[in-house]
């Protein structure tokens, strides 16, 4: 299931309509972002990676800087995978390793069973898969309140959307910008997105059949209901789930310590091995 039923085909957006960021060199990594859908959320950790990687990092489809759903369009889980083939394919960086978190690993997920060819590699960090798990919606967090409080004024219920999945202190050290595209997208995200990644079920046959490396990560203080959902995918697809450090998004509670520890998955998907001698850190790049 990739979206609300009768929601009409729409061709995937041509990449200039997506805002796209591509620092470094090397082999290519692909950054997809969940909730709120901005670039910026990597910015600190594809900058720490982009001295052996070349890190590409987009606002996608209806989200920040990228342009908006198309009148009646429904948000596609299948259009965003679209997406995201069609950034590969026209940046040159095929194949491509494809970081996915939260909603941003469903969308990963759906591209790896789309268009495996296009994929060394996958790497899901806490999907949000509360369908395949049996969840609700609200799951642990009972975002029931917060989803009310979206009718209302989408961009304080999408900053409590934010400090209840992440932290408070996460929060408040967002950059200024960033967090003003967050929570400027609060009502794309409570009217089209948030029922469309609660919903998803990935084919996990067909992701299976494209032989694509896949990768599972969990934070050591993550979101509990996705978490049990990554649980669920693992079992599926028979891969093991790794413990990273940090919470549900350590690319934005700490950036520079989480480009370290994914740094050697990406090697190993990527087949190359450097000495951590011979790395220079990219600067810091404004999100």
């Amino acid at each position: 299931m990739s979206g609300p039923r009768g929601a009409r085909t729409v061709a995937a957006m041509p990449i200039s309509d997506l805002h796209h960021d591509v620092r470094g060199s090397g082999p290519p990594v692909l950054f997809i972002s969940g909730a709120s859908g901005d670039a910026g959320h990597f910015a600190r950790t594809a900058a720490r990676l982009a001295d052996e990687f070349t890190t590409v990092a987009y606002d996608r489809r209806g989200c920040a800087r990228s342009a908006p759903l198309q009148n009646g369009e429904v948000m596609s889980i299948v259009a965003q995978a679209d997406d995201a083939a069609q950034l590969i394919e026209q940046l040159g960086i095929a194949p491509a390793i494809v970081f996915g978190s939260s909603g941003g690993g469903d969308i990963a997920l759906e591209l790896v069973a789309r268009r495996p060819e296009l994929v060394r590699g996958a790497v899901l960090h806490e999907p949000a898969l509360l369908a395949l798990a049996g969840e609700t919606e609200a799951g642990d967090a009972d975002l029931g309140p917060i989803v009310e409080l979206a009718a209302v004024d989408p961009r304080r219920a999408m900053e409590a959307f934010v400090r209840i999945s992440t932290s408070d202190a996460t929060f408040e050290a967002l950059d200024p910008r960033l967090r003003e595209r967050m929570l400027g997208n609060g009502s794309h995200f409570f009217a089209q997105e948030l029922m469309a990644f609660g919903g998803y079920i990935p084919d996990a046959e067909r992701i299976q059949a494209g032989q694509v490396p896949i990768r599972l990560l969990v934070g050591q203080d993550g979101a509990p209901q996705l978490i049990r959902a990554t649980a669920r995918l693992a079992e599926q697809l028979g891969r093991p789930v790794e413990q990273f450090s940090g919470h549900h998004a350590p690319y934005l509670q700490q950036p520079e310590a989480f480009a370290e520890e994914l740094r050697p998955i990406l090697r190993q998907l990527a087949g190359v091995d450097r000495p951590a001698t011979e790395r220079r850190f990219a600067s810091p790049v404004v999100q």
